[in-house]
Formats: structure tokens, sequence, C-alpha cells
């Protein structure tokens, strides 16, 4: 329990930079900090417009179908949920319930659903406005003399994501947290934990 009391306290930029070194494009990113603050101040702002709302509401608003997938065949290994355009949020329930029974073999009361749920809907708010930060940023992958190659950065849209679902649902704690649940589930705690200790490190540096 003591290192979940740890990472309940870690800051949201340190998850934040966690999400955007995933991508394929971080190395080629040269505003990082700037990227963070406008995707979380994004997030944010979206949570507050439709703060008044409920889940139920936001899935009614935006007209989104949920489809509960139990089998693996359209999930990678970690994955919970994905938003499919134009209005349906598929979930992965094998993996959403062993995150719960994982959070109560631990003795945490925390809506593993709810938050999964609020992060696609923001993917679904990105599509109904369509210059939002998250989804218009594009960095130069490739230059060759007068040739350049820019790709959409995805790790943006992740950020908004994750500080959206952490405004709307008011949570004390960064959603990002539920990827580590989820590494407990499957004993790849140990990985994640590396990875996430040392943006930790590097965001305090």
């Amino acid at each position: 329990m003591d290192i979940i009391k740890d990472i309940l306290l870690i800051d949201d930029k340190t998850f934040a930079l966690f999400l955007l070194d995933q991508d394929f494009l971080s190395r080629k990113i040269k505003n990082k900090k700037e990227i963070i603050r406008k995707s979380m101040e994004c997030g944010f702002s979206f949570a507050n417009k439709y703060k008044s709302y409920s889940i139920k509401d936001l899935l009614e608003r935006f007209n989104l179908k949920v489809v509960e997938d139990c089998g693996s065949e359209n999930f990678s290994y970690y994955e919970l949920a994905f938003f499919e355009k134009p209005n349906q949020i598929h979930l992965c329930k094998n993996n959403i319930k062993k995150v719960e029974d994982k959070i109560i073999s631990l003795g945490l009361n925390i809506n593993v659903e709810d938050i999964v749920l609020a992060h696609e809907i923001f993917h679904k708010i990105e599509q109904e406005n369509k210059y939002v930060y998250t989804d218009n940023i594009y960095i130069e992958s490739f230059k060759l003399g007068p040739i350049k190659k820019k790709n959409k950065l995805k790790s943006s849209s992740e950020i908004g994501a994750m500080a959206f679902s952490k405004e709307f649902l008011s949570l004390s704690f960064n959603p990002v947290l539920i990827d580590y649940f989820l590494s407990l589930a499957f004993n790849k705690e140990n990985v994640f934990l590396k990875k996430i200790n040392y943006y930790r490190s590097k965001n305090e540096s």
C-alpha cells in the first residue's frame, strides 16, 4: 500500500511527460513543456464546460454507443477501451474487470468504467471540435533539403483526455494510475514503476 500512496502523490505533469514520451514522435518534439501545458489546459477547459453533465448525459449528448467487447481480438494486451469514429466507444470488459478486481483487493474504491468512458468521451469532443488544440499538433518527422514531412502527434490527445477525466470526475489522482492497476493485474507493475519513476526524476530535475 505504501507504493500506492506514493503513486497517488505523483503530479499530473509527470504522468503527462510519461504519455508524451510514449509517442513515436517524442524525440522530434522541441517544446514538450508547452505541449503538456496546453494539452492539459484543453482537457480541463472542456471538463469545466460539461461539469454539470453526468457520464450518461454526455453519452446521450454526443449520441455515443457503448460496445462491450469481452474478447481480446479487438484490443491490445493492456488496452481498456478505444473510440471508433463516428460514435462508438468499445470497452474491453475483461481487462476492466481485472482492474476492478485488483482495486477491490487493495481496499480501494474507484469507478474504473467511468474513468475509461470519460477518457473516450474526450476523443469524441475532439472530433466535434475541428480546431481543438490536442488534435491539431503536427511534428516535423523528416527533412531532406526542401522536402519535409509532418505527422500528427497522438500523445497530446491522451494527455488532454486524462486531464478531462480527472477534472470532470473530480478525481484526487491522475487517471493514468488505472494503467498501474492493469499492470498489477498482469504482474507487470515493475515495468510501469520503473518508467514512471524515471519520468518523475526527469520532471523534478
